[in-house]
């Protein structure tokens, strides 16, 4: 398992808008930052740093490459974009060769028969064939609902599983919200509703917490729901979710996996994750070319 790191200790300076408000006095002064750099350390800390996370110059090199050509807005604006694990902020080169093929393009609506509905079809069976490759699944045992984003998805699963007395959903509690909207679904029809906690000390999941009541939900045959994030929600934490996947399936569960959190800095590989039977992916926060 992974145990999360912490920057804690490292000396860093950084703006994180445009203007701030100081007050002087009895006067309010509005002040503008001139620092245009993404973040500055102090010597020794830039050392530690390079050497535990592995900073060469090289990557700094990289990074600013890709800042100057996709992301010159935010020097532009005097801004430090934080806010990554709820949207991705759209590359230059990305918008760019999109309005291309939009200008390019006649798009009618997908599955009728025209030459510009047709045209739509193909980009949307390319499209669900990249995600599909980008999950590293098999077009065999998984197939590409589109969706407005990651909460969408969840819904979808709510709507669809086929909850009843004697079912059972089982979330664990450092999920995004949506996954408990899901448990809602299962409410109404009467389906068993409980969670499972992570351990304070390491932020990994209570694995005896949570085998016991995977086995004390299995009982009977009706459908059994086990809904997690690959990453945690609360922490950052990224889960072994192989492990939960094996075992809630020996035990005849379906589970679901979200990794709106996850996918924006590791890969997706289903089998890798334990094959499970729904996953969701907010592209919202992959933007990238």
């Amino acid at each position: 398992m992974q145990t999360p790191q912490s920057l804690s200790g490292y000396t860093i300076k950084m703006f994180v808008s445009t203007t701030s408000f100081e007050k002087s006095g009895d006067q309010t002064e509005r002040t503008q930052s001139s620092d245009s750099s993404v973040g500055e350390f102090d010597d020794e800390s830039t050392l530690e740093f390079r050497k535990t996370f592995g900073y060469s110059q090289e990557m700094e090199d990289r990074l600013q490459a890709i800042r100057d050509k996709d992301f010159a807005r935010l020097d532009e604006q005097q801004c430090v974009y934080l806010d990554y694990t709820g949207a991705m902020l759209a590359p230059d080169s990305l918008v760019d060769e999109h309005g291309k093929t939009l200008r390019a393009s006649v798009l009618g609506n997908p599955h009728s028969e025209n030459a510009p509905s047709l045209s739509a079809t193909d980009m949307d069976i390319i499209a669900r064939e990249t995600v599909l490759s980008f999950c590293q699944a098999s077009p065999d045992d998984y197939t590409v609902i589109w969706t407005a984003n990651a909460s969408g998805a969840l819904r979808v699963v709510g709507e669809c599983y086929p909850f009843q007395r004697g079912g059972a959903f089982l979330y664990a509690l450092d999920c995004h919200n949506s996954v408990l909207g899901i448990g809602e679904f299962a409410r109404k029809k009467k389906a068993k509703i409980s969670g499972f906690n992570f351990l304070p000390d390491s932020l990994s999941y209570d694995w005896s917490s949570f085998t016991k009541q995977v086995d004390k939900l299995s009982k009977g045959k009706a459908p059994k729901l086990l809904g997690f994030p690959a990453e945690s929600n609360v922490s950052g934490y990224a889960h072994d979710v192989r492990r939960y996947v094996d075992y809630a399936h020996g035990k005849g569960w379906d589970v679901f996996v979200d990794t709106a959190a996850f996918a924006p800095a590791n890969p997706i590989d289903m089998k890798a994750l334990g094959n499970p039977d729904f996953l969701s992916v907010s592209f919202c926060k992959l933007f990238r070319k």
